[in-house]
């Protein structure tokens, strides 16, 4: 039985951990998973019984700095010589750093997913050399990417290495809501700084001047919750603006709302859109790099897309949709075509044969 190893910093919120937790249920159905979270013991999403889960860090949480990365790196590099796995699989930047100096030497091949835009994140460019060039240090590093826009962000040596594969839509999302959409408006997304919440906010304002029966759901956690607040309060929309949180069942609280928003700045492919289409909740993000959005989002077809910073796009277009029923039902009918491209099956098999590709040509 082959065996797989997650690398991941937790399962917490967000788009590349949920993706981890979709592949390990599939592909523990054929071999042997373990998934390693590094940075925090904090798992968000159901896992199948028989995946291995391990919080690499649960000894040392005293150790800070320097000290607490190199215990880090010898514990991922001991595991990985112990339970010897055919491929380690590692996603986001600063886990990959550690995963390539963790696999230093050692024989297991070792894929590098980035889940974002790469001449953004990380936002030094120090790091971004750093990363760069441990790309490129082991023969075995190979590399999944979401787009061909961060595909083309690195050397051909590195391209020819890799493979772009699309996020899964979870198996069980509930079917199109049929009846009448709600007043609501829903994003789903972490509160950080290059989710441009803020932007959404002041463009919800002008709906709300506008319709003030509307309702804003934000679901999502982040170190921006306390100023967001803040913001929706002397914007004076705070009573109409909902924070859920992190939410299991986002899926069910938001089919029926009558528009989904994502104003990022910059963004891999956001789960949470590509759901929200699947779900044919009418939906507007930006078209922002790594330029997820428009490989799934035809403008005026089945959404739309603006530009980054674009506040007053977002307002008009806001209000396009929420007035006009015809249009809700044709972004609806059309965005639910999307489940037939990226059920979790078929993006599992991409990854497979992937897996199977480079497993064979070492």
């Amino acid at each position: 039985m082959k065996k797989i190893v997650f690398l991941i910093g937790s399962l917490q919120n967000g788009g590349a951990e949920r993706v981890i937790s979709v592949l390990a249920n599939e592909f523990v159905k054929k071999y042997e998973v373990h998934i390693l979270t590094i940075m925090e013991d904090k798992v968000d999403y159901d896992l199948d019984s028989n995946i291995n889960y391990k919080y690499i860090m649960k000894d040392d949480e005293g150790k800070k700095g320097i000290i607490r990365n190199y215990i880090r790196i010898k514990k991922i590099r001991d595991f990985v010589k112990k339970t010897n796995p055919d491929v380690v699989i590692s996603f986001l930047w600063a886990t990959n750093i550690i995963a390539i100096l963790s696999c230093l030497f050692l024989p297991q091949c070792l894929i590098l997913s980035e889940r974002n835009d790469p001449k953004h994140e990380p936002g030094s460019g120090i790091l971004r050399l750093i990363r760069n060039c441990l790309f490129r240090i082991r023969k075995k590093n190979y590399f999944v990417f979401q787009t061909e826009y961060a595909q083309s962000c690195f050397s051909n040596y590195i391209k020819r290495k890799s493979k772009i594969i699309f996020n899964p839509i979870k198996d069980n999302l509930p079917e199109k809501y049929t009846d009448v959409r709600k007043n609501k408006i829903v994003c789903v997304a972490r509160l950080v700084s290059e989710k441009n919440i803020s932007m959404l906010l002041k463009a919800f304002k002008k709906v709300y001047e506008k319709y003030p029966d509307y309702l804003l759901f934000l679901y999502g956690r982040g170190p921006l919750e306390k100023q967001l607040k803040e913001e929706s309060l002397n914007l004076g929309i705070r009573d109409n603006v909902i924070f859920k949180g992190f939410s299991k069942n986002v899926h069910s609280e938001i089919i029926d709302a009558k528009l989904f928003v994502l104003p990022s700045n910059f963004e891999g492919i956001s789960n949470a859109m590509i759901e929200a289409l699947a779900l044919g909740i009418p939906t507007i993000c930006t078209d922002c790099p790594a330029y997820g959005a428009r490989e799934f989002i035809t403008d005026g077809e089945n959404g739309y897309l603006i530009d980054v910073n674009d506040e007053k796009a977002l307002e008009d277009k806001m209000l396009s949709v929420i007035t006009n029923v015809s249009l809700q039902n044709k972004f609806s009918q059309n965005a639910t075509k999307i489940r037939n491209n990226l059920n979790s099956n078929q993006i599992c098999k991409q990854w497979e044969c992937f897996i199977r590709e480079i497993i064979i040509k070492d």
